[in-house]
């Protein structure tokens, strides 16, 4: 699961990339924001209320065009020792959708968003040297206003 989620920011990157080096760069106002911090869970499923989490969003946008088409990569996971053995738990996520911008002030920018996100979820338990692996994934709409 680890492998696909580097190859999908990877691809995804390269994908932001391609338009600012075009070659009338300043017709987009493209952004990359990098996320650290920590997923709440609300899954009896895990062990663990909260996961470390990193994350990148990516807005490509052209200057005339009212809103950003948003791609954000989110992954998160935890390791936990237990009784002759470890639990593993990882979650991660594609969000498509687009994504509007304001600045407040000077300093201060909120944005609203919305689209479509795909979720990926693994518990993994090793006990005593046998493994055993639980996944799960599932699409959903989101929304987010960020102040």
């Amino acid at each position: 699961m680890k492998i696909k989620l580097i190859t999908l920011l990877l691809t995804t990157s390269t994908f932001i990339s391609l338009p600012s080096t075009a070659t009338q760069v300043d017709e987009w106002d493209n952004r990359v924001s990098f996320l650290l911090g920590y997923k709440n869970l609300k899954s009896s499923a895990f062990e663990e209320d909260a996961q470390k989490a990193t994350g990148i969003e990516l807005d490509i946008k052209r200057k005339n065009w009212p809103v950003s088409i948003a791609i954000d990569l989110l992954g998160s996971g935890e390791s936990t020792s237990v009784h002759n053995g470890k639990v593993q738990e990882v979650t991660g996520g594609v969000h498509i959708g687009a994504r509007k911008h304001w600045m407040l002030t000077d300093n201060i920018e909120t944005y609203i968003g919305g689209g479509v996100n795909y979720e990926i979820a693994e518990i993994k338990n090793t006990i005593n040297g046998v493994s055993s692996k639980i996944d799960d994934n599932r699409a959903a709409f989101f929304k987010v206003v960020v102040a």
